[in-house]
């Protein structure tokens, strides 16, 4: 959701990605990293609000490339590893 007091310098009011993953764990990962992604940005926004009594162009164009970049990062980061990395040590006995 966007936060009421920014509904002017983003017009949505709901806000949803795709997770392109069919994996619930995958897709759990992702949309953690997505909200705190999210709230980076709000608050980024919210503190220089705060001290400038508004969100500054030059603020609000660096908190977007930042937002963007963890979206990327989100998306291609959490990908699961390969399934060699799941096994379990075994005991070797002589």
């Amino acid at each position: 959701m966007v936060p009421a007091r920014f509904a002017h310098i983003d017009s949505r009011n709901r806000i949803r990605y795709s997770l392109h993953t069919t994996s619930l764990e995958t897709a759990r990962v992702r949309r953690d990293q997505l909200a705190n992604a999210d709230l980076e940005y709000w608050n980024a926004l919210a503190t220089d609000a705060a001290e400038n009594l508004a969100v500054t162009m030059v603020t609000f164009k660096a908190a977007e490339q930042r937002y963007k970049a963890a979206q990327a990062r989100a998306l291609v980061l959490s990908t699961r590893p390969p399934k060699f990395f799941h096994r379990t040590r075994r005991s070797v006995t002589t």
